[in-house]
């Protein structure tokens, strides 16, 4: 479709290549739509929305490809950049990936999820100022949206990235576990052994301190360790803890238990109850075209 709509020319390429465009509140990284567990939106769908708001920025969700995200908000304190120049080259990046720069001077990186692909579903910060992002909800910022360009988007458009390969998965995977144990590790050398609990002023341990306990005692005996873990994931949401931080959090209380769950099933777990969540906050208006009907493909 020839459109001047830059916007719209995008999100129609990107629809056509088998990805999943997201509209986003100009300005902000805000979707201006429900989109959680949603298929990819169809032509007619984008059309309806780039019609009416030219101006909303582009996001795409990583339901079928990955993310490393190469921050340089902070350069100071963390320069992905600098923390993933070691790894920028063959061994661990294709080089058939797509390239984004980023407002903040940063890039994103795109690769196609290898098949079979049971991967980290998000590590943030698995080296400083680098994060990996592939959870089918997730989303990036995407060119044209202000201050984001393509390296090369008139080869990227004629097809899709190449697949991440195996040893950049394995090199996230490992910093990504070595991080979760620094974050679990006692501050004071010394103080492991020691057996305290986190209690009310009152004597009875609320919700919230039970999610608190779980990170220092774990997940606690067979048969009960997934309806506990339920429990926890949904008590920090709840005190609203991010996604990020509650991933990280369970997944810490999951490694101080003595037998601990398959991290596949802590993943299924949380995953569960973050959709239940979304669904059940996720406020943005509907899908809607310009006379006001809900948007329908033909």
């Amino acid at each position: 479709m020839k459109t001047d709509n830059v916007k719209l020319r995008y999100a129609l390429a990107y629809i056509d290549l088998g990805l999943y465009p997201i509209p986003i509140m100009p300005g902000t990284k805000r979707p201006a739509m429900k989109f959680a567990n949603k298929p990819q939106m169809t032509p007619q769908e984008a059309t309806a929305i780039w019609v009416q708001h030219p101006d909303w920025d582009i996001a795409l969700r990583t339901v079928d490809h990955v993310v490393v995200d190469v921050d340089m908000h902070d350069p100071e304190k963390a320069n992905g950049v600098k923390s993933l120049t070691p790894y920028w080259n063959e061994t661990y990046f294709p080089k058939n990936a797509w390239i984004a720069h980023t407002r903040s001077g940063g890039v994103h990186i795109h690769m196609m999820k290898p098949k079979g692909f049971e991967g980290y579903r998000q590590a943030i910060g698995f080296l400083p100022g680098v994060d990996f992002k592939s959870h089918v909800n997730n989303y990036t910022l995407a060119p044209p949206s202000a201050g984001y360009t393509w390296a090369d988007w008139d080869t990227y458009q004629k097809a899709l990235p190449a697949c991440a390969k195996s040893t950049l998965l394995e090199l996230i995977a490992s910093e990504a576990e070595k991080k979760t144990e620094r974050k679990a590790a006692p501050e004071t050398p010394g103080k492991s052994t020691m057996d305290f609990t986190v209690t009310a002023k009152n004597g009875h341990s609320t919700n919230t301190l039970l999610a608190i306990n779980s990170i220092l005692h774990g997940l606690g005996d067979i048969g009960g360790r997934n309806d506990f873990l339920t429990k926890i994931v949904g008590t920090f949401l709840a005190i609203g803890v991010s996604y990020v931080d509650t991933y990280t959090l369970v997944t810490m209380a999951n490694r101080k238990t003595e037998d601990p769950l398959p991290q596949s099933e802590v993943d299924a777990t949380f995953e569960s109850i973050v959709k239940a969540h979304m669904n059940s906050t996720d406020d943005a208006p509907s899908l809607a075209s310009s006379d006001g009907s809900t948007a329908k493909s033909n």
